[in-house]
């Protein structure tokens, strides 16, 4: 679009604040064991760092930072594994509910819980998740709302493999309402509130079924601009979902580096091995450039009310595309590297292997942001032709 700033002007370089605030997250996990992190993680990363309310505006008590710094710290949370409500509160919850606040469709009481529920976010003292299935890609809601004649509004549903549903003491529910029409509610209470932890491959971050049975909702906002807020969240989740693998790619490559320094196989350290030692400088290689469309797709979403949306959503499944795939694969090489001391139950690769695992599928899987990075690049299917030279060429070739 004319006027529009051209992808290639967004800046790869990462900023002092996010750089710094990342040293910090990580100043505070160190010597916690990865996946096992202290029962007061989330007070002392998310309220004292201030990082539960990084992605709130300034008016409700919040940093105001952008997508740039929230990706630096999910990084530094998934290069040490640590286990807190960040990526289902103080990502998606919200960037759901900030998405929300000045909205009309409302009451004005629904508005006042709204901008409470926020700063309290802001602050840390309370840890929310948005009611939808990890595995979700549109945002359709799996509940309904029903709207009672007494103007009161109870939830209804059945909502398999929500993250954070355990932790979490505030629920945002995309719903449908009786019209069919999209809406966002929020449930603050346990009345009619089941939530049962279903087994998972990734015991580090937990995934629940949520039954709603009858549960009393505030209303928060309903139509498009409702459902804009949800598909706004789950665009951040999927960029700092891949800023997690970065960081875990960074924990592979250290650990790998470091194994090679040390063990010793036929009287010879592992690093005088030159395959090995080929292998790990392809995980670094590997690692620098997910880092790079990582950053790249966290900077398209903070300048995205600038960029087409078609050019923010390629870089969101790019990132996710490159960063899910060469995490996986550089785990798998770092159990190479490894050999037998990588498969026990003591050393913490299995976590996160699992974990790389898990975030396969959530918010979409390989499969589905390939298919966007194709669609929205214009690229052809396998094994179609490209443009009339090639058709015409191929003829050529049988004449």
């Amino acid at each position: 679009m004319a006027g529009d700033p051209p992808m290639s002007a967004l800046s790869l370089i990462e900023s002092e604040d996010a750089t710094a605030l990342a040293e910090q997250v990580r100043a505070v996990a160190r010597g916690w064991t990865p996946g096992a992190s202290a029962p007061d993680a989330w007070e002392r990363i998310g309220a004292r760092l201030g990082v539960a309310g990084l992605l709130v505006p300034e008016a409700y008590g919040g940093a105001g930072a952008g997508m740039r710094e929230a990706a630096a710290v999910a990084q530094a949370l998934g290069r040490d594994l640590v286990t807190v409500p960040y990526l289902t509160s103080a990502v998606t919850a919200t960037t759901v509910l900030t998405g929300l606040t000045g909205l009309t469709d409302g009451s004005p009481a629904a508005a006042d819980t709204l901008a409470e529920l926020v700063a309290e976010l802001a602050e840390g003292a309370a840890v929310a998740t948005v009611v939808l299935p990890a595995t979700s890609v549109s945002g359709d809601p799996a509940a309904r709302l029903e709207e009672r004649a007494d103007g009161a509004a109870v939830l209804h549903g059945r909502v398999a493999g929500v993250l954070g549903a355990g932790e979490a003491d505030r629920l945002v529910v995309p719903v449908r309402d009786a019209d069919g029409r999209y809406a966002v509610a929020l449930v603050t209470g346990s009345a009619g509130v089941t939530v049962t932890r279903e087994t998972s491959l990734d015991e580090t971050r937990p995934v629940s079924v949520v039954e709603l049975d009858a549960a009393p909702a505030v209303l928060l906002a309903r139509g498009a601009a409702a459902q804009q807020a949800v598909r706004r969240a789950i665009r951040a989740a999927v960029v700092a979902v891949a800023a997690e693998q970065v960081g875990a790619m960074e924990w592979a490559v250290e650990a790998s580096t470091a194994h090679l320094g040390v063990r010793r196989q036929f009287g010879r350290e592992l690093g005088s091995y030159q395959s090995l030692r080929h292998l790990v400088a392809r995980m670094w290689i590997d690692l620098q450039q997910a880092r790079a469309v990582t950053l790249h797709a966290a900077a398209a979403l903070d300048a995205a009310d600038e960029l087409p949306e078609d050019e923010v959503d390629l870089a969101v499944s790019l990132a996710s595309v490159h960063a899910r795939g060469r995490a996986l694969s550089c785990l798998e090489d770092t159990l190479q590297v490894h050999g037998g001391i990588g498969f026990t139950w003591e050393h913490p690769l299995h976590r996160y292997l699992k974990r790389s695992l898990s975030l396969g599928a959530v918010h979409g899987t390989a499969d589905h942001h390939s298919d966007e990075v194709a669609r929205l690049a214009d690229l052809p299917a396998p094994g179609a032709p490209v443009g009339a030279g090639a058709v015409a060429g191929a003829g050529a070739s049988h004449v």
